[in-house]
């Protein structure tokens, strides 16, 4: 509702936008839900075929693959060689097998596989598994006496020569491609001739290197993690193993599975463990992919577009269109999966047609496949295969291999139609709520281009029923509100696209209680128009009847047009006033502009960072007051900088009683890092009188003064060989100091020696000896002493009475009492000094200094750890209280020898920061060096150490 009252019919949003739109709706529109707009509906570009373009043909697939370092091999042009290429290289060489002549290694990147009785082989298709086996279909592998098709494993962990496995030769198995599958083996496509249609079959070989029968076949995630032992005769083993699956040469027709296909072209294993086989042709002359699992055809399908479900038809959130319309008469040739960028997506599958111009994207879920409209222009296809790395797509240009580019290329449909009018059944339309109502305006938020419009037709009528017969009227052409949006204070994103904004229209012909609108949406094929949000104004608001006298409404046309006209005047000043009514919002920090906020800030007497984005700004200002309340205290530290530093800051910053999050900023204030049990300094009532001590390593309080003048001289006659003489005038010699000085026998001194030799002889001794802290302790602490006896006495006779001190020698107040001439053998004038020099003065000494131990994640670079470290400084600088000092430290600083606190920033064992190093990118305080990548693979078959088969071959040609 705006100022004068009128009220407005508001269409937002997915939801909105569906049931208003009247079914069955024109299948040329679609809500994009990335960008929350209603458009026209995008089309795959389909590249132009190429004038005298020689089609790729089956007998151009080699089969190639990717290793888990990057490497890439391929069968040669020659069909009875593999090559290769490094991750970072572009040169090929050929792999196997090994060329005539001396060896000669490419700069040792790799290890040819030497097999001289495998070197005259019909090589077709290639697979790289799981586990680091790369398998190559065989056609011609000699079997017994006869010639059939087969595998070639190489174990590219281990090296050597390839194991070959062969099918019985009358089983008449052909390989032609082969994929790997998530369990760690590989799904073969036997087909009788590539070059023609005709019957073809899947064979699934496990991790074990055996024939898996499609009874046995199971989806991905129930494949046992245990170890199956493969030799099922050396007693013991596997019983299931042994009758679920066989070698390949005890292999019979029934461990096949056979395809209902017409020409299978290109095989593909899913993550779930389903095997996708693209059909060349199918039975509807066109390209078509079915999907296997366990051994049946899954129901899957290439949906396209409901015309009479409106929410379906809307639907088109990633841009997506039907397949049919976009590949109709295709002929495949090659697909490969990749892993799902969206949440709930199988897999994303790119396919490539004869005409080797593009891939074509798919995404994938468990009922189907839609065809994702982006550009993937492939360059001069050679044909071999398309190659995968789990995440990225390349394409081979002779021996090269390119990544599959997208370009942000559009093309949509020129022309649609919607009616919108909410409601149910065959009646419905937007409801005024009144006869003889005048509708008001039309505002679209939307983005209009160049080229492109949007036109409008309603029909209004005070019944439903009439309403159906009405014929439309042409409303005027929408135009740009100069002024920006009707909404007050509203701004669009600033240089967003040409034409985005409100356009509006002022209604002509629509009077009645009911109204349906006709949208025709026209674009160029190129462009769109984006409608994001329709606001349908009514009644209006007429200046005539409120404002002139009844003579200017006596004509009935004159009055028509007269009222037409005050309503764009009515429209500015409804305007003016929406932004004097809501001017509230200029002072809510929920609500004011962000060009506005650091004004608004100024009010409080905060200050708005400059790169802060504006949902961190307006936190601040929210906050501010509450804030400067806890200012200087460890809690409104820790807001400060979480309000900085925090990447998606929230209100949970400033709850009442915070979670803690154990990897958050924390506040280390200095006088809590070190402390003294209470057991270490004793109990003053125990020391009084007669007691029973055990002499410990380490002197404690309750052994006594004179225990510890003992330890004194015992380390000055270790350090001092006085070779039988007096022990104080050795140690006086060494000090340089008079005998007086040091004492006879030597004292403990009670305040640190201003000698250099006996202050460094008295700190080894406290830090070897004693098991509190003894800090040095000088002149100038004299004050602080003074405080703490009065602080722990309060009366100065209290004083006089724990230390029993003569009346000849008593003080007459707390300022009157010194240090301890020597060392309080006893009672509580030891205790008393102990404690002070223990745990007193080292937290007097400590006091208003802390540390803010700052999280950085350790796959931050050193130019990020910077910024962030400097962040917090800038922060602490201006929230610190003046009389601290507070320094800034990354997380791991907090177990520093001398400041950490056992049990609070101290882990025992391996914790969550131990991970595999990565060269190049980890430290090696952060990570470790893993083992090797063959021992991490569980149950692995090592080609030349595990025996696959045991039936009898020709010489140099048997199993291993």
């Amino acid at each position: 509702m705006d100022a004068n009252g009128t009220r407005l019919h508001l269409v937002l949003g997915f939801d909105d936008w569906a049931r208003s739109i009247v079914a069955p709706a024109d299948p040329r529109v679609c809500f994009d839900g990335q960008h929350d707009t209603l458009g026209l509906r995008p089309r795959p570009f389909i590249f132009p075929t190429r004038a005298h373009a020689t089609p790729l043909l089956p007998a151009d697939r080699r089969g190639a693959g990717v290793d888990r370092y990057g490497n890439r091999f391929w069968i040669g042009s020659d069909r009875r060689s593999v090559w290769a290429s490094r991750a970072a290289e572009t040169r090929a060489f050929s792999w196997w097998p090994p060329t005539p002549g001396p060896r000669r290694e490419p700069d040792g990147a790799f290890t040819r596989c030497e097999s001289p009785a495998f070197d005259d082989l019909q090589l077709s298709g290639l697979a790289i598994t799981p586990g680091h086996h790369l398998v190559v279909g065989v056609l011609d592998l000699p079997v017994g006496d006869s010639v059939g098709g087969g595998l070639l494993v190489f174990d590219l962990t281990g090296g050597g020569p390839p194991l070959p496995l062969g099918w019985p030769a009358g089983l008449g198995v052909r390989p032609f491609d082969l994929a790997a599958t998530p369990d760690g083996g590989v799904v073969v496509l036997d087909v009788a001739h590539p070059s023609v249609p005709g019957p073809a079959r899947l064979w699934h070989v496990d991790r074990h290197l055996r024939v898996v029968p499609p009874t046995a076949m199971q989806p991905a995630d129930a494949y046992a993690p245990h170890f199956r032992p493969v030799d099922t005769d050396a007693g013991g083993g596997d019983a299931t193993a042994a009758v679920d699956r066989c070698d390949l040469h005890r292999a019979d027709a029934a461990c096949a599975v056979a395809l209902d296909v017409t020409w299978a072209t290109a095989v593909e294993a899913l993550p779930d463990g389903s095997v996708l086989v693209l059909d060349r042709v199918g039975p509807r002359d066109r390209l078509e992919v079915s999907r296997w699992r366990c051994g049946h055809r899954t129901a899957f399908e290439i949906r396209g577009n409901d015309p009479t479900d409106p929410a379906t038809t809307l639907a088109c959130t990633d841009q997506r269109a039907s397949v049919q319309q976009a590949l109709g008469g295709a002929v495949g040739h090659d697909l490969v999966a990749v892993a799902a960028t969206d949440t709930g997506a199988l897999a994303r599958l790119f396919i490539v047609d004869d005409r080797g111009d593009q891939a074509f994207e798919f995404v994938l879920d468990e009922t189907g496949a839609d065809l994702v409209s982006s550009y993937h222009p492939l360059r001069l296809f050679s044909g071999k295969a398309l190659i995968s790395d789990g995440s990225t797509v390349s394409y081979d240009l002779a021996d090269r291999w390119y990544p599959i580019p997208t370009l942000p290329v559009r093309r949509y449909a020129t022309e649609a139609v919607i009616v919108l009018a909410p409601g149910d059944g065959t009646h419905r339309g937007f409801d005024a709520g009144a006869p003889g109502t005048v509708w008001h305006r039309l505002v679209f938020d939307a983005a209009i281009p160049p080229g492109t419009t949007v036109s409008v037709d309603t029909r209004a009528a005070d019944d439903l029923v009439v309403l159906q017969r009405q014929r439309w009227l042409t409303e005027p052409d929408p135009y740009l509100r100069g002024g920006g949006s009707e909404i007050p204070y509203h701004e669009y994103r600033p240089g967003a696209c040409v034409g985005q904004g409100s356009w509006e229209l002022l209604l002509q012909h629509a009077v009645g209680r009911y109204l349906q609108v006709r949208l025709t949406l026209r674009g160029d094929g190129r462009r769109t128009p984006r409608l994001w949000a329709a606001r349908l104004h009514y009644p209006r608001f007429s200046y005539l009847e409120h404002y002139l006298p009844d003579i200017y409404r006596g004509d009935r046309e004159s009055a028509w047009f007269l009222d037409r006209y005050l309503a764009n005047a009515e429209g500015l000043y409804t305007a003016l006033e929406g932004r004097i009514t809501a001017i509230r919002r200029l002072v809510d920090p929920k609500t004011i502009d962000t060009e506005f906020l650091p004004w608004l800030a100024a009010w409080v007497g905060a200050v708005v960072e400059p790169d802060w984005e504006p949902e961190r700004q307006r936190l601040l200002v929210r906050y501010a007051a509450r804030m400067f309340t806890r200012r200087g205290t460890p809690r409104g530290l820790i807001e400060a900088i979480r309000l900085a530093t925090d990447p998606c800051p929230t209100e949970a910053i400033f709850d009442p009683d915070p979670r803690v999050d154990r990897f958050d900023v924390r506040v280390v204030e200095a006088f809590r890092t070190r402390s003294v049990p209470g057991t270490a300094l004793g109990d003053p009532t125990d020391l009084a009188g007669p007691r029973y001590t055990a002499p410990e390593a380490r002197w404690r309080l309750t052994e006594g003064g004179s225990a510890l003048q003992r330890r004194w001289r015992a380390f000055l006659a270790d350090r001092y060989d006085t070779g039988g003489g007096d022990l104080s005038t050795a140690v006086a010699a060494a000090w340089g100091a008079p005998v007086a000085a040091v004492g006879t026998p030597p004292a403990f001194p009670v305040l640190t020696p201003v000698i250099a030799a006996a202050a460094r002889d008295w700190g080894q001794f406290v830090r070897a000896e004693l098991a509190v802290t003894y800090a040095d302790v000088g002149a100038n602490d004299l004050a602080g002493y003074r405080a703490f006896l009065a602080q722990r006495y309060r009366r100065i006779e209290d004083y006089r009475t724990a230390w029993a001190v003569t009346a000849t020698a008593a003080p007459g107040s707390f300022g009157a009492v010194g240090f301890p001439a020597q060392l309080p053998a006893d009672g509580a004038p030891l205790q008393d000094w102990m404690l002070f020099v223990s745990s007193v003065l080292p937290v007097r000494r400590a006091a208003h200094q802390a540390m803010v131990l700052v999280p950085i994640r350790f796959e931050d670079s050193d130019e990020a750890r910077r910024q962030r470290l400097g962040r917090v400084q800038r922060v602490v600088d201006v929230e610190r209280p003046a009389h601290t000092l507070v320094t800034v430290a990354p997380y791991w600083a907090a177990f520093r020898v001398g400041s950490a606190r056992v049990g609070f920033e101290t882990i025992v064992g391996e914790g969550s920061r131990y991970v595999d190093l990565v060269l190049g990118a980890d430290r090696l305080a952060h990570a470790a060096i893993p083992g090797g990548a063959n021992w991490r693979v569980e149950d692995r078959v090592v080609v030349g150490r595990n025996r696959i088969e045991r039936s009898a071959h020709p010489a140099g040609t048997g199993g291993q």
